[in-house]
């Protein structure tokens, strides 16, 4: 008699974790920055990620953006760390993303909108 209690919660609980899987951000979504409409800004302006992450752009303004890696020091458009280079047009509604392998300071700008500059930490 005491077995059919027990059954009908493990089987709610199972119900319950099934249900609520789907939710769950996955680890291999990326992580994102967004330029937000009407706004010359990166959104947030800086995160930490772990080694492999993918990191994420999207314009969601009706302008054209040119992110483009930066050397901290010269800031302007450069090779930083291990040959990373990103040079890359993002139209309104454009996405552009790529894997951080190594652990490293990565700041990014708009090449267009010089005041737009954002940071990628990597930590291993």
């Amino acid at each position: 008699m005491r077995r059919a209690p027990l059954f009908q919660v493990g089987l709610l609980v199972l119900t319950i974790f099934i249900a609520v899987e789907p939710f769950r951000a996955d680890a291999a979504d990326p992580v994102q920055f967004k330029i937000p409409d009407g706004r010359t800004e990166f959104s947030p302006k800086s995160q930490q990620i772990k080694v492999g992450t993918e990191v994420k752009w999207t314009n969601e303004d009706k302008r054209t953006h040119f992110l483009t890696a930066a050397d901290p020091n010269r800031k302007e458009p450069a090779h930083v760390a291990d040959d990373l280079l990103i040079h890359h047009l993002l139209p309104p509604g454009e996405t552009f993303q790529m894997k951080f392998d190594k652990p490293n300071t990565y700041d990014f700008f708009c090449a267009i909108h010089m005041e737009m500059r954002g940071t990628v930490t990597v930590v291993p």
